[in-house]
């Protein structure tokens, strides 16, 4: 398959050298504890978790950004002014999560402080697995929620069947913020260097067609629809207005692991928020080698 400005041939099935298990997850804490227990090698999983797993001493690499922006705050439909939020609780995927640092930020711009204990708190953070959100804020009853943020489709869901209704992009908080990353064990670089610079470069291309989809450059293949559909688990109307709509951003040279990005959100969520240690070494933490090369082949 050729496809405008990469320079060649793109191959949607391309071999690769070494068999690969995936693993859906249903929750960032399940993946946390896949890496403490030495259950999976490698994951999506939100940035400043994968830094605290770093900090506490597993030797992970992050070779990638998965995406930037791509979540949405949804609101209660009872909810109609920032004050309403006061004595509710918004909920949040991980207390180690760039939706709680976003969110954590924007809720003190407004004279609010979102905390964990509902006792001192103006708003309570709750930490809920991002599939549960929409259900949970359709079940409350006596609009205890006031909002939730995470990343589509769960929030177009949620919008979608009335459950509740939008109230701000991330983007709109952190233009293009990063969010989450692929991070790797260190010793699976080392024994198959080509396997994860053919896998890195897989989630490349799959990013390069989401992209030129995104910004109305190109339609999105049928084929590559239905699958992201399957994985997960919605409708592929759900799905293709998730891409459009979320202000996720998919762009190729903009998954490049960024030292400064992730320091702006270790300052933050140690120093403001007390929940990272702030001590990641970026020098050893982030490998941009292998995006970099992928980056180079789509854009020779």
């Amino acid at each position: 398959m050729s496809l405008p400005g990469t320079g060649g041939q793109i191959n949607l099935e391309p071999e690769l050298p070494a068999e690969i298990h995936t693993l859906a997850m249903n929750s960032w804490e399940q993946i946390s504890r896949g890496f403490r227990k030495n259950e999976i090698d490698g994951a999506f999983i939100n940035i400043p978790l994968a830094m605290d797993l770093f900090d506490a001493g597993l030797d992970l690499v992050l070779v990638m950004f998965a995406h930037r922006g791509g979540s949405q705050m949804v609101g209660n439909p009872r909810i109609n002014k920032i004050s309403d939020f006061s004595g509710k609780s918004v909920l949040v995927p991980h207390p180690l999560s760039v939706q709680h640092m976003l969110l954590h930020k924007f809720m003190g711009t407004k004279g609010l402080d979102l905390g964990q204990d509902h006792k001192t708190a103006a708003v309570q953070a709750e930490f809920v697995p991002p599939g549960v959100m929409p259900e949970m804020m359709a079940q409350d009853e006596d609009a205890d929620i006031a909002a939730f943020m995470t990343a589509d489709p769960f929030a177009t869901v949620a919008v979608d069947r009335e459950y509740g209704k939008k109230l701000l992009s991330s983007r709109d908080l952190w233009k293009d913020h990063p969010c989450c990353g692929f991070v790797i064990r260190q010793d699976l670089i080392e024994e198959g260097y080509e396997e994860v610079d053919a896998l890195v470069r897989l989630f490349f291309e799959s990013a390069f067609i989401l992209d030129r989809h995104r910004t109305g450059e190109s339609v999105l293949d049928k084929t590559a629809l239905r699958l992201a559909a399957d994985f997960l688990g919605q409708s592929e109307r759900i799905t293709a207005r998730a891409i459009e709509a979320s202000g996720v951003s998919y762009t190729p040279d903009l998954l490049i692991p960024e030292p400064d990005l992730l320091a702006i959100v270790q300052d933050y969520m140690s120093q403001t928020m007390g929940m990272l240690a702030g001590t990641t070494d970026f020098d050893t933490f982030i490998n941009p080698v292998f995006a970099r090369n992928a980056v180079s082949e789509i854009y020779p």
